[in-house]
């Protein structure tokens, strides 16, 4: 019994999907969510935003979010130096840039991430595209804004994407600039951004003749693969600006340029609106996970969600697979019924927000095509008193949600009392080199090091792996360090967080909290393996009855705070 328990208190503080760096999402009026093993939850977050927001996570939890202003640190508090990183948006009341911001960790770093932010047009977009460098090992991991507001393109367009560089290692990132047919595509390396840009002239020119609206909105998205960028205009479907339809894009990652592959032509056999003559606006753009889909929404303008096939590559073979997805509405529809912006999610679907709602939509087969993907329109209720704003969600580096196949992992050989040995076998794949930091402020880069806890307490320890490709991963777990394992024991038969009956157990036991509250319990076997996850609020029944006979651990969290852990023998 002794070895069990030594193994079992070493595991995960945050398990998981794969594609972690997507994992929680903030946006609109204080609304959220986040996806771990169980399924996608609703939460709730500090900003306030109209339109776009970011953030960024990694497997031991969330890092930081930001509406492309005010940076939010895990802890939900403002980053210190997190406030005016970017696009102000003085012009309006909260921060309504499409793609207000987007965070990128600079490649080979394992601490140090690029915040990009672009103006909204309500302020004439005079911030243009900016940057800033957060440091995540400063403030006690809580992260800081190191450099701020540093300005890069004046005039860029509400618009910002990356893709990642043919070397697989350094990161395109990508604008466009109003008044003008020209993309900007900034390097970001190991060493830092390079401020100057590969400028590429094609495609239609965005301008807008009416002093009342600037012709920057809407969505520049790449797909997955990076080989492709779309490009949607609402404005432009407008007789106050001049005529600029969506428009689909080939990206060279070795070049940076882009090449113009055709326009979508106007359609107003669709539209929705009381004025003749007017064409059906796009605002929402994304691609299916395995690139073959595009998915063009008409935001705040319409009610229009639209599927284009792109495997045949072929432009009117493309244009002629249009179909219409959402739900057509006479006009006037309510407002509460327009798909605005579209996320691909760890979950292998397509999120929407919705202007005003307290859903999500959902596309919940992406890669299939036509009426097969199955959109629906109030697919996730979120969190009471939140709502999505004008439909904003996160703006992600795409290759985030499909990362390359990295991960860093390990398990503790031994957890022993104050002053002894603790051996730790490293279980990462695809990495070439180790940063392990053991939580007393000590380090090392051994493949499977061996350490000394001089004081006893919870210690939380991460290893950060590295690839040849510039890419890092975290990993997080904590230990329990105590003067010896008999007290480490008593302390876990005698916490009174919740009870387990009956214990030892035959087919089921059940779980039972001291009071009410959103809980998630994880089943561990002797060895630490994590076998199975659930989310209740105050009792719960697992039926076990497929479980071997032995000894297993229950460890409890609320929220995302580890609580307690309990062990529990099946007869």
């Amino acid at each position: 019994m002794k070895n069990a328990w030594m193994i079992i208190l070493c595991f995960s503080v945050n398990y998981t999907m794969a594609q972690f760096n997507t994992n929680y999402w903030y946006f609109g009026k204080k609304a959220g969510v986040y996806f771990d093993s169980s399924g996608v939850h609703a939460t709730t977050g500090s900003l306030v935003a109209a339109e776009g927001t970011a953030s960024i996570a990694d497997r031991c939890g969330l890092l930081f979010y930001t509406e492309g202003d005010t940076v939010w640190n895990q802890q939900h508090q403002m980053m210190a130096g997190g406030f005016g990183v970017g696009g102000k948006c003085e012009g309006f009341a909260v921060n309504s840039s499409t793609q207000s911001s987007l965070i990128v960790r600079q490649p080979s770093s394992d601490s140090i991430f690029y915040l990009f932010t672009t103006d909204c047009v309500e302020d004439s977009l005079q911030d243009g595209l900016r940057y800033s460098i957060i440091n995540m090992n400063r403030q006690n991991g809580l992260g800081e804004v190191v450099l701020k507001n540093q300005p890069l393109l004046p005039l860029a367009e509400e618009k910002i994407t990356a893709v990642k560089h043919a070397n697989g290692c350094d990161i395109w990132i990508i604008t466009h600039k109003f008044k003008s047919k020209d993309f900007y595509a900034y390097r970001l390396d190991a060493i830092g951004l390079d401020t100057v840009p590969v400028i590429t002239s094609t495609g239609q020119i965005h301008n807008c003749q009416n002093p009342n609206y600037m012709h920057g909105r809407g969505y520049l998205k790449a797909s997955p693969n990076g080989e492709k960028l779309i490009n949607v205009n609402p404005d432009g479907a407008y007789f106050y600006c001049d005529t600029t339809f969506a428009e689909l894009f080939s990206f060279n990652k070795q070049t940076g340029v882009v090449t113009s592959d055709f326009i979508f032509p106007l359609d107003s056999t669709n539209w929705w609106g009381s004025y003749n003559g007017w064409t059906i606006p796009f605002y929402g753009a994304t691609f299916s996970p395995d690139n073959s889909k595009l998915y063009l929404s008409s935001g705040f303008y319409g009610p229009h969600l639209f599927q284009y096939d792109l495997s045949s590559g072929v432009a009117a073979t493309i244009l002629a697979s249009k179909t219409f997805l959402a739900t057509p509405f006479p006009y006037p529809a309510p407002l509460r019924n327009f798909p605005t912006a579209m996320v691909n999610a760890p979950d292998g679907k397509i999120y929407i927000g919705q202007k005003y709602r307290e859903y999500l939509g959902v596309i919940q087969h992406p890669n299939l095509a036509g009426l097969a993907c199955n959109y629906i329109d109030s697919a996730l209720q979120l969190q009471a008193g939140t709502e999505s704003g004008w439909g904003g969600l996160p703006n992600f580096f795409e290759y985030y949600i499909n990362p390359k196949v990295l991960a860093s992992k390990f398990t503790c050989n031994l957890i022993v009392a104050q002053g002894d040995s603790v051996a730790f076998q490293n279980l990462s794949i695809g990495a070439t080199n180790y940063s392990w930091h053991f939580g007393d402020g000590t380090y090392s880069s051994l493949i499977n090091p061996v350490h000394v806890y001089t004081d006893t307490g919870y210690v939380d320890i991460s290893l950060f792996a590295k690839d040849s490709a510039c890419d890092v991963d975290r990993f997080c777990q904590t230990i329990y360090v105590t003067k010896s394992a008999v007290d480490a024991l008593h302390e876990v038969e005698t916490s009174t967080q919740f009870q387990i009956s009956p214990n030892p157990f035959v087919d089921e036991f059940k779980i039972q909290t001291n009071r009410a509250a959103n809980y998630k319990l994880q089943l561990f076997s002797s060895t630490g393996q994590l076998l199975r996850e659930q989310l209740f609020q105050t009792s719960l029944r697992w039926q076990s009855s497929n479980l071997p006979k032995g000894v297993y651990y229950v460890k409890l969290y609320e929220g995302n705070q580890w609580v307690a852990v309990k062990r529990v023998l099946k007869n």
